[in-house]
């Protein structure tokens, strides 16, 4: 693989990595909006130990959560990884 190709892809990696944070931080916004109302739920609209809700706030929270932890830990690691071995390959050539 030719430098300029090797530089390419770095640089099309880190935008990918870049975009994965955006959308973490869209995530985490949503967390948090949701996480207040999560709570009054949880504490106080219930009947008979049964969510006025049926649950629905509690499990796209969960849900959000669940995927912004997947990104942050999973994918995020991953895309490093990739530019690192980029970045080797790269110094190699050079």
């Amino acid at each position: 693989m030719e430098t300029s190709d090797l530089i390419r892809d770095k640089g099309n990696y880190e935008y990918f990595k870049n975009e994965i944070y955006r959308m973490i931080g869209y995530l985490n916004n949503a967390i948090s909006l949701l996480e207040s109302s999560k709570d009054k739920v949880d504490s106080s609209f219930s009947l008979d130990d049964s969510k006025a809700d049926e649950g629905k706030i509690n499990s796209i929270y969960n849900r959000l959560v669940a995927e912004r932890d997947f990104l942050q830990n999973t994918c995020i690691p991953s895309i490093n990884q990739k530019i690192s071995n980029v970045k080797k390959a790269i110094n190699s050539v050079m």
